[in-house]
């Protein structure tokens, strides 16, 4: 950030929603990102109070019961699916695994609905197994963006996939609150199984922003792990810094060095000497003919 952004904090947002809307590659990503944490928002936003209501809970000892539940069965999937992912993108290639894990991510979270159908407490943590397998998707998605970032700009531009998801979930946030007071006030209830099976329809769009390949020189870049995508990258590169070095070349032909103090003092001593052996030349000239003189 410059002194401008200092001055105008409102600047930082405007250069991120600028550089969402004129990278095409960035543009695509943001949008799957988007797509997949507003879906997920409004089906997880109301996951506490659907497994209270299909298991019929009436105690306040059960409530925590189901929170521990989700709470300890997430975190023990979450962290070596996080590993087995960045594994298998290294492995197999990034944009091929972000690909495969869309509808993976859409099956996992219509999968919450069947609480409907077996109404047991051990199965709570059963669902919140396939539950936390719907984070996966940041993974490939965070390399991708990394990859396809300008030279020093990395941060700012997961700084913008961040503003993506994060105004996606205030939306999906803003959706459900609004849908669920619908619902209670005209119906008198709201049956929550529906959310599940059509967010993860929903999800499935989010597939549709990354088909095929920007038109760009370095289409998705070396990181989506294609071997087409790794040549055009290495391509690019190379034209890059022949480009740069005939610049630097013609610059240094036709610009003129400017006169250091370093290189005046050489000029300087240079010229000292020259006249200082002029002088001691003409003071022995001098000396010849002044012995000559009384002769």
């Amino acid at each position: 950030p410059g002194a401008r952004d200092l001055d105008n904090p409102c600047r930082a947002w405007r250069d991120m929603v600028r550089l969402m809307c004129k990278d095409p590659r960035m543009r695509r990503l943001c949008l799957t990102a988007a797509i997949v944490s507003f879906c997920r928002t409004i089906s997880i936003g109301n996951e506490g109070q659907f497994f209270v209501q299909a298991l019929k809970l009436h105690q306040a000892e059960r409530f925590v019961e189901v929170n521990m539940l989700r709470t300890v069965g997430g975190q023990l999937v979450v962290i070596p699916g996080f590993v087995l992912t960045g594994y298998l993108a290294m492995q197999n290639g990034t944009m091929k695994v972000l690909r495969c894990l869309i509808p993976v991510t859409a099956l996992m979270l219509s999968m919450g609905a069947l609480i409907k159908a077996v109404r047991f407490m051990w199965f709570v943590a059963v669902l919140e197994f396939f539950l936390s397998l719907t984070d996966l998707y940041e993974v490939p998605l965070s390399r991708l963006v990394t990859g396809v970032a300008r030279p020093g700009k990395v941060g700012e531009w997961l700084s913008t996939l961040g503003l993506a998801m994060e105004v996606a979930k205030l939306l999906g946030n803003a959706f459900t609150v609004g849908i669920d007071t619908v619902f209670m006030i005209n119906l008198h209830g709201l049956p929550l199984w529906w959310y599940y099976p059509s967010c993860g329809l929903l999800i499935l769009l989010a597939a549709l922003p990354i088909l095929g390949t920007p038109k760009v020189p370095t289409g998705w870049g070396a990181a989506a792990g294609s071997r087409m995508e790794q040549l055009h990258t290495h391509l690019a590169v190379a034209r890059a810094a022949k480009k740069w070095k005939t610049v630097v070349s013609a610059r240094k032909q036709t610009a003129t060095p400017p006169a250091t103090p370093l290189t005046a003092c050489y000029c300087s001593e240079a010229c000292g000497d020259d006249g200082s052996q002029s002088g001691s030349g003409s003071s022995s000239a001098g000396e010849s003919s002044e012995e000559e003189e009384p002769s």
